[in-house]
């Protein structure tokens, strides 16, 4: 019954050195910082599409200061494809004029992609109301009546054009 108690002792000791072997011989830890972008790369990054639409809001360190000229600049408010009864694909949306001068000859590009995102058509129209003041919203509606490529629509992409 003796050996028990010193059985224990002795793992209990060995423990012991072992965490302070491991915390002399711990490596030191470097924090790694990231580097801070500029307030005007943030800005240029605005100008790309986003992908989500949970980023179409702008913050407000991003508004625009006194040095930069006014844009006309249109987002997709929301749009949704599906396959039609007669067989084609539609898709349809509303895009809005978010910028400060008057968005003209607003379009959308849909280019329906299958499944392993290959390009299968590109379609362009005009919204419906293409000439869009500060804050107003435009619907489109874009139909792929070719009922052999309808069926082989995986996904759709939707590009905004504006004339400048």
């Amino acid at each position: 019954m003796k050996r028990r108690p010193t059985a224990m002792l002795i793992t209990l000791l060995l423990l012991v050195l072992l965490l302070v072997f491991q915390a002399l011989t711990k490596p030191p830890v470097v924090k790694k910082r990231r580097p801070q972008m500029a307030k005007e790369s943030t800005a240029s990054l605005r100008a790309k599409v986003p992908l989500d639409e949970t980023l179409n809001e702008v913050p407000e360190e991003e508004a625009l200061s006194a040095s930069e000229e006014p844009k006309a600049i249109v987002e997709m408010a929301h749009n949704s494809g599906w396959d039609t009864p007669d067989g084609s694909y539609e898709v349809f949306g509303e895009v809005k004029s978010v910028g400060q001068l008057t968005a003209r000859d607003v379009s959308v590009t849909v280019y329906f992609k299958n499944v392993d995102f290959e390009t299968l058509a590109i379609i362009k129209k005009k919204v419906d109301h293409p000439t869009l003041p500060p804050g107003a919203k435009s619907s489109f509606k874009v139909v792929l009546r070719d009922k052999a490529i309808s069926t082989m629509v995986g996904s759709y992409v939707v590009i905004i054009n504006v004339r400048r």
